[in-house]
């Protein structure tokens, strides 16, 4: 699975074939665990962070939006 650069202690990958499912992105710490849709931008799932640690920040009208987790500055 490739392994988009690493931000801090967190781990941003996806899977190159998952068929039945929009794109999205997975991000690990230690034994947490997220996943975010990409168009547009929402927390898919959440598998142990707290809630205050997850963010979805939008810019540009939604043209342009990442994911940012709480202490990631």
């Amino acid at each position: 699975m490739p392994t988009v650069p690493r931000s801090g202690p967190y781990r941003f990958y996806f899977y190159s074939h998952e068929p039945n499912e929009p794109p999205h992105i997975h991000v690990d710490r230690d034994d947490l665990s997220a996943k975010f849709w990409l168009g547009p931008v929402q927390l898919a799932g959440n598998f142990g962070f707290r809630a205050h640690e997850l963010r979805v920040d939008t810019i540009d009208g939604g043209r342009f939006a990442s994911a940012v987790f709480g202490g990631m500055e």
